[in-house]
C-alpha cells in the first residue's frame, strides 16, 4: 500500500458515521475497529487513487503488522496535531446541578445550518473545515439568532 494522505476533515467524519452506523461522538478510541474505520474514511475521502473497499483495507492492515503500526502512528500524529487546537472544557470541582446527556448528534445534520445560516461554502465545510471549527460557527450562529430574537421582542 502506497503512502496516502491521512486528512481528518468533516467529509471523513460523515463517512465514518455512515460506515460505523453511529454518531462520531460515539467513537470509541479504545476500539481498534472504530479507529480502523475512521482511518479508512480519512484515506478514502482525501485520496482519489485510494480504491480499497473497507473490507480489503481491514484485511491488509490486520495481516501486515508493520503497515498497521505505520498507519496507527500516522493517525495518532494527526490526532495529536489537531487536538492542540480543540477547546477543552474546564473541569469544575464544584458539583453541578445540570444533567449532561450526550446526544446522538450526527455531523451531517449540522451541514445545512453551516451552509444556509452561517453562509459557508459546502466545499470548505467538507474538505477544509476541522471539527474544532464547527463549534465556533454554531456558537456564532446561536448568538446572532438570540440577538435577533431579543430585538424582535423590543
Amino acid at each position: 500500500m502506497k503512502d496516502y494522505i491521512l486528512k481528518f476533515n468533516i467529509k471523513s467524519i460523515i463517512h465514518f458515521e455512515k460506515l460505523a452506523r453511529k454518531a462520531f461522538s460515539r467513537l470509541d478510541y479504545s476500539d481498534y475497529k472504530d479507529i480502523l474505520r475512521l482511518i479508512y474514511c480519512c484515506y478514502y475521502c482525501n485520496n482519489e487513487d485510494f480504491t480499497y473497499t473497507y473490507d480489503a483495507f481491514e484485511k491488509v492492515i490486520l495481516n501486515n503488522q508493520k503497515l498497521s503500526q505505520k498507519v496507527l502512528k500516522q493517525f495518532h500524529k494527526t490526532v495529536e496535531l489537531q487536538e492542540q487546537f480543540s477547546t477543552k472544557q474546564e473541569v469544575s470541582d464544584e458539583p453541578s446541578l445540570e444533567v449532561h446527556q450526550e446526544a446522538e448528534l450526527f455531523i451531517y445534520k449540522i451541514i445545512p445550518i453551516l451552509t444556509a445560516n452561517c453562509g459557508l461554502d459546502i466545499n470548505y465545510i467538507l474538505n477544509e473545515m476541522s471539527l474544532e471549527d464547527v463549534g465556533s460557527y454554531i456558537n456564532n450562529y446561536n448568538s446572532t439568532k438570540q440577538e435577533e430574537l431579543q430585538l424582535q421582542r423590543l
